[in-house]
């Protein structure tokens, strides 16, 4: 029963912190989907832009062009999530990707 009595109790302040964080962090997860999204959507414009010969340098046919991106997308969101807790989804570019041997 002491355990119950002694618990810190909430001010009306501290509420209104928790809640416009809470608000401020949804707000954060849904900008970094709609970037996400928009960042997808841009490197599946620049593959598709590419020739059936430079798609086949770097290992890729045109019906695998979704695929790659939202893997690539997937598995980068999880190496941060892993590795940097505070860290930002991938925001490279493929341009800057290394290509195939000769």
């Amino acid at each position: 029963m002491t355990t119950i009595s002694c618990a810190p109790s909430l001010s009306r302040g501290a509420l209104k912190r928790s809640w416009a964080r809470r608000l401020a962090d949804t707000l954060m997860r849904g900008w970094i989907a709609y970037t996400s999204w928009r960042i997808e959507g841009a490197a599946i414009r620049q593959l598709w832009a590419m020739s059936d010969r430079e798609l086949k340098d770097v290992g890729l046919t045109r019906s695998g062009i979704s695929s790659a991106v939202r893997d690539h997308e997937i598995r980068a969101r999880e190496f941060s999530r892993n590795y940097w807790p505070a860290a930002k989804p991938f925001q490279g570019s493929w341009s800057a990707a290394p290509r195939a041997g000769p």
